[in-house]
This record gives C-alpha cells, sequence and structure tokens, in this order.
C-alpha cells in the first residue's frame, strides 16, 4: 500500500471522527438509592442533573417490590425547558427509560410512587447524563413529612435550583366549592422573593387550576373551584438557585372520598 494510500485512509477516519455528534461527558454514569412511600399526589424523588447536548441518556430503575402497576411507579425526565420524552421498557423488578437529548444544559429527573399503600424501594442508575460540576451522586429533593394533626395544613424546606425544584402535597376536593390555599414562607437567607417562587394548583392528570401570586410580603394566595370528587397536586416550586424556602401551606382542600 502507497503512502499516499495510507494517508487517505486516515484522512477518511477523521472526517468520519469529525462527523459523529458531540457526546460530552456521554460515558459518565452513576448509581443512587432510596425509598418513596406513596400518595394521592404521586411523592416524588428529584435528582438534578445537567444534560450535554446530542446524547442518548439510559436510566435504569430497579424496584421492590417487584410487582406494581404501569402507572403506579412513574420516571419523568425534563429538560431546561420541557419534559423529555423516551422509549420505557418493562420487566419484573425493574423499568428502562431510553432518551436522546437535543440540546443540553440543566435538567432533572423524578421517581414518583402513586400507591399510598406502598413504599418502594428504588436503585437508580443513569448513563449519558452528568452531573452538576462533576461532584458525587446526587441526593434527592428533601420530601417534607406528611402532616399528622391538621390535614388543611401542610410545611417543608424546599432548596431552589436553576432548573426548578418541586414538591408535591396531594390534596382531595369532594365539593366544587371555592378553595383559598395560602403560603406563607421564609428563605432561608432572609427577606422575601417575588419571583421564583410559589405554587400551583393541578389535577391529578396535570391539569392547572390556579397559580399562586403574591398576597402580602411573604405570602402567596390562589383561589379556585375545582370540579367535584377530585384529587388535586398542590405543586410548590423553588427556581432560585442556592436558596431554601421554608413553606407552610394552609386552606388544603380535606374532603373525605366516597
Amino acid at each position: 500500500m502507497s503512502t499516499r494510500q495510507k494517508l487517505a485512509i486516515v484522512l477518511g477516519a477523521l472526517l468520519a471522527l469529525a462527523a459523529l455528534p458531540v457526546l460530552a461527558q456521554a460515558e459518565q454514569t452513576w448509581t443512587v438509592t432510596g425509598a418513596i412511600t406513596g400518595g394521592g399526589g404521586g411523592p416524588a424523588d428529584i435528582y438534578m442533573v445537567d444534560f450535554a447536548p446530542s446524547t442518548h441518556v439510559t436510566l435504569t430503575l430497579q424496584h421492590d417490590p417487584c410487582e406494581l402497576a404501569g402507572d403506579k411507579l412513574k420516571i419523568e425526565v425534563y429538560g431546561p425547558e420541557y419534559a423529555l420524552p423516551g422509549v420505557l421498557t418493562t420487566q419484573s423488578c425493574q423499568r428502562q427509560l431510553v432518551l436522546y437529548t437535543i440540546g443540553g444544559g440543566p435538567g432533572r429527573i423524578e421517581i414518583h410512587n402513586f400507591d399510598p399503600a406502598i413504599t418502594v424501594n428504588y436503585t437508580l442508575s443513569s448513563q449519558g447524563v452528568a452531573l452538576p460540576g462533576g461532584g458525587p451522586p446526587p441526593e434527592p429533593t428533601p420530601v417534607p413529612p406528611a402532616p399528622a394533626d391538621d390535614p388543611t395544613t401542610a410545611s417543608g424546606d424546599l432548596a431552589g435550583t436553576t432548573g426548578g425544584a418541586i414538591f408535591d402535597v396531594p390534596a382531595f376536593a369532594d365539593k366544587a366549592l371555592p378553595y383559598t390555599i395560602e403560603m406563607k414562607y421564609t428563605m432561608a437567607s432572609g427577606g422575601s422573593s417575588v419571583t421564583g417562587i410559589g405554587f400551583k394548583v393541578l389535577t391529578a392528570t396535570g391539569t392547572q387550576l390556579a397559580t399562586s401570586e403574591e398576597y402580602t410580603p411573604n405570602s402567596h394566595r390562589a383561589t379556585f373551584t375545582p370540579p367535584p370528587n377530585m384529587n388535586l397536586q398542590i405543586e410548590v416550586f423553588n427556581y432560585i438557585s442556592g436558596q431554601v424556602l421554608n413553606y407552610q401551606l394552609s386552606g388544603l382542600p380535606a374532603g373525605e372520598e366516597g
């Protein structure tokens, strides 16, 4: 083989590599474990991540108990602006979601448990998605304990992220009456914030009924009238990176399911 032929082969290989999409940090893998006690609003563990552009991502969720209805345990993935669709396969004790990122940026992986009778223990393995700052495996967003005394109230702490940290508080409206939910809050750093924090009122299927507005300094309110006998999710959110929102919700619908 002549020198010219060898050079042609090397040049062809280099051009082929240059044509491949950028797979920045695509081989990075990590594994986390956790447990979620289910509820009507789908309590979730949320992991904040950084997506590289044009990358295949594989998420493998091993869970115990093994046999769970398909709509009771869910994996949801969100990019900077919208949910990322993927192909989900299931088998005994395992669910695997494969997706492809178009653009990169901050995002989150959510694991939801909608079965109030079951606590799911899980191991989540990820390939093709980077951790913020290249740090150790992330911790899930802290889940506040459910209030034991007054079902019309709930409280907790929610650490903010630029991609948006959320926590769903379940509620049930048995009557089609006007409800007013108030969220009093403090920021760990002190002061108040008009933008970046608040809550939404959603149905169990994700239809938005109301979004909170500032009522007084350190207080948000939302008034809405739901259909009767409706499961609801009160979605508290915090988009202020590095700030912890301490919130107290009152006026939650607390009807009894028939």
